[in-house]
């Protein structure tokens, strides 16, 4: 071997490892560039299912509001109808015995009560 061949022999090995190197820096970039992404998505993600865990806690309190008017609304209308109907109970019972008189209920908006739920009504009113 020459001097020269080292010299060209070690030249190279130092443009191989140089290419080594870049090759090697190409693929760190590219993992990072990857991790990144993929960190940018799960950022987005996240973003999103805060938006929509917002959107849902302000959903149930729409809904719990909804449920307490339905319920205020449904008892007035029960306590009403149980007063109309004591009503004409003791109308009914100062004209002497008769059958129970027909008050309507309104139903606006809902399903009129079925039997049962008119039984559980009777039956809490005193008999006569």
């Amino acid at each position: 071997m020459h001097a020269e061949d080292d010299h060209h022999g070690s030249s190279s090995g130092l443009f191989v490892d140089f290419v080594g190197a870049a090759a090697g820096e190409a693929r760190s970039y590219r993992r990072v560039r990857e991790k990144g992404k993929v960190a940018r998505t799960v950022q987005q993600r996240l973003k999103e299912l805060n938006a929509e865990k917002e959107e849902l806690n302000q959903y149930q309190a729409l809904d719990r509001r909804r449920k307490i008017a339905e319920y205020t609304y449904y008892d007035k209308e029960l306590k009403r109808a149980k007063a109309e109907l004591e009503r004409s109970y003791a109308l009914a019972a100062a004209d002497g015995p008769a059958e129970r008189p027909h008050v309507p209920v309104p139903t606006a908006g809902r399903e009129p009560l079925s039997e049962s739920d008119w039984a559980v009504l009777l039956h809490e009113l005193p008999e006569h």
